[in-house]
């Protein structure tokens, strides 16, 4: 836009809107608007500055269809005049000059096309509607007897919790049957109906492809579409609803879990002149930034103490009651925790484990050990 004019930018409006008719539409625009005036940053332009509706405009088009302004080197001069805009910014890894030619400097944008999804492995899970509860609890008993032939040989309390790990998901896996599940990171709402009619749809189009025959697959591609749109609102108006409505949040999630389009993880850092994209090496400079801001104490020039604390703290005793209260309230829409027991053995054979998990818990505080799982912590994004 070398001669910026409010034509330029109805045409521009125009253009956008139309773009942005086509469903999951992602637009990155960039080029010369020769709106230097503008600070992008408070989304405000100059009080003296020329042509200062149009300039105004530029930013309301923007950001009435939710577009960001990406790019912040100067590209003429001491001016922003070239600019890029994107609907996801996630997606842009970096944005910089480089040496230019003429008087204008050339903007290099580097960015993915789409958001990079971690793929996760296979998950077992436990179909609790067709467990034998009775010899799920049976087994703990036995089983505390051989923890406390383990104590009495001074084992440590790491071998003695993945013992009791490994008995009792070897009782669970008995007992309580189980299948196989991916994550699922398709639309919830898609049900076996829709999927039968997908995949009805596309035997029509591979057989249209050959037979040049198109009006038996557009018309399943109606049917489709209309089903996914009512299924799509069933699921808004009837299963979000009815979630929120007794503190279920779950479903509202995983609806807006599967509208999401931004990119997931931590976006790419810059150390030095370097883009780093690798997790690893992404993990490392998290890890030298975070040293960076402790203090580290050396025994030089440490202040004399003179107050000393003279009463020693008494003996924590663990009750099996209150570890029974606590094993009782476990809530079964959260996650487990990293040892990967499962909430729902937790609450059922509460009365069970409670005698169990007292005993360690007791052993734990008197020799000052704690098995590896309980020095772990499970970290995920929240946003």
């Amino acid at each position: 836009m070398p001669h910026r004019n409010s034509k330029d930018i109805e045409e521009l409006e125009r253009s956008l809107n139309l773009t942005l008719q086509g469903s999951n539409t992602h637009i990155m625009l960039g080029r010369d608007f020769n709106c230097p005036d503008i600070d992008w940053s408070n989304l405000h332009v100059k009080s003296q500055a020329h042509d200062i509706d149009v300039q105004k405009a530029v930013i309301d088009i923007t950001t009435n269809i939710g577009m960001t302004q990406v790019h912040n080197e100067p590209t003429r001069e001491n001016n922003l005049m070239g600019i890029i805009f994107t609907m996801n910014p996630s997606l842009i890894k970096s944005s910089t000059n480089i040496p230019r030619i003429s008087d204008h400097a050339i903007i290099i944008t580097d960015m993915i096309t789409k958001p990079h999804y971690q793929k996760t492995t296979h998950r077992k899970r436990y179909i609790y509607s067709k467990a034998n509860w009775n010899k799920v609890k049976e087994d703990p008993q036995s089983l505390e007897k051989e923890l406390w032939m383990g104590y009495t040989n001074k084992e440590t309390s790491h071998n003695i919790w993945q013992t009791f790990k490994r008995k009792l998901f070897s009782s669970l896996d008995e007992n309580i049957p189980s299948k196989t599940i991916k994550s699922n990171n398709n639309l919830p709402w898609i049900n076996h109906k829709i999927r039968k009619m997908i995949k009805r749809k596309q035997r029509l189009y591979n057989q249209a492809k050959k037979t040049k025959k198109w009006n038996n697959y557009r018309q399943c591609q109606t049917e489709c579409k209309k089903q996914m749109r009512k299924a799509e609102w069933d699921y808004i108006n009837s299963t979000i609803n009815e979630g929120l409505q007794s503190n279920n949040s779950k479903p509202f999630w995983k609806y807006i879990k599967s509208k999401k389009q931004d990119n997931i993880g931590v976006s790419p850092l810059k150390q030095g002149v370097q883009l780093v994209t690798n997790s690893k090496e992404k993990a490392e400079i998290l890890i030298r930034q975070f040293q960076s801001v402790f203090t580290k104490d050396t025994s030089v020039n440490m202040p004399n103490t003179t107050k000393q604390v003279r009463n020693s703290t008494p003996k924590l005793t663990i009750r099996e009651k209150g570890v029974t209260d606590l094993l009782k309230k476990v809530n079964l829409s959260k996650a487990s925790g990293p040892d990967n027991i499962p909430n729902r053995v937790l609450k059922e054979c509460a009365e069970e484990l409670a005698s169990i998990f007292t005993t360690m818990y007791q052993h734990s505080i008197d020799t000052g050990e704690l098995p590896q799982n309980m020095q772990q912590k499970t970290i995920g994004q929240y946003l």
